[in-house]
């Protein structure tokens, strides 16, 4: 199946290279779409030996979500999935996330989940700021989403680009949300 993936990076040189050698398992047809979002440590030397990605790099770091969406411009494939730069996630799992939309019963959206609603979860800051944040949301949406932070997320090019999403930072995590919210957008979360 083809699609685009849009990578938004800031300050990765200590991941950027084990990213790279990932991105070689994805398939051929993929169109891979990194925006270095005006780092300042070696991201950008290193970007510049990669080959069969698109580099877009911003001078200055205006945030993830003007990230996201420079790269939201670029794409040329009917499908988007979107993931961070940071290893948080893994390549490995895009083959799960595009098998939910050749089956039957296709979702509009597909969402990563990085842990199951019944699994313990640590008990990090981190970890309970993300369960709030969660908490909340679905409190104000009437949703039941599990991990609407999770920065794996999949869509036709056209549904996300009628977002008309505006979020400067990584408030872009929980705008796209809240349109699948709002819309009622049939989605599928998946474990990743």
């Amino acid at each position: 199946m083809s699609y685009a993936l849009i990578i938004p990076i800031y300050n990765e040189e200590d991941t950027l290279p084990q990213l790279l050698d990932d991105l070689k398992l994805v398939h051929q047809d993929a169109q891979i779409i990194i925006v270095d979002d005006g780092s300042t440590d070696e991201t950008n030397t290193i970007l510049n030996d990669a080959s069969g990605i698109n580099v877009l790099a911003q001078e200055t770091n205006h945030g993830k979500g003007a990230a996201i969406r420079a790269g939201l411009e670029r794409v040329e494939k009917d499908l988007v999935i979107i993931m961070d730069g940071d290893l948080e996630v893994s390549v490995d799992d895009i083959p799960t996330l595009l098998q939910h939309f050749k089956n039957n019963n296709n979702p509009m959206a597909v969402i990563g989940v990085r842990w199951q609603g019944n699994q313990k979860r640590s008990l990090s800051i981190n970890a309970l700021g993300n369960k709030f944040l969660n908490s909340c949301f679905n409190f104000l949406f009437s949703t039941s989403f599990t991990d609407i932070l999770c920065c794996f997320k999949a869509m036709p090019k056209d549904l996300i680009k009628s977002f008309e999403l505006q979020s400067q930072g990584f408030g872009i995590e929980t705008e796209i949300m809240a349109n699948i919210a709002l819309r009622n957008i049939p989605f599928q979360e998946i474990n990743i």
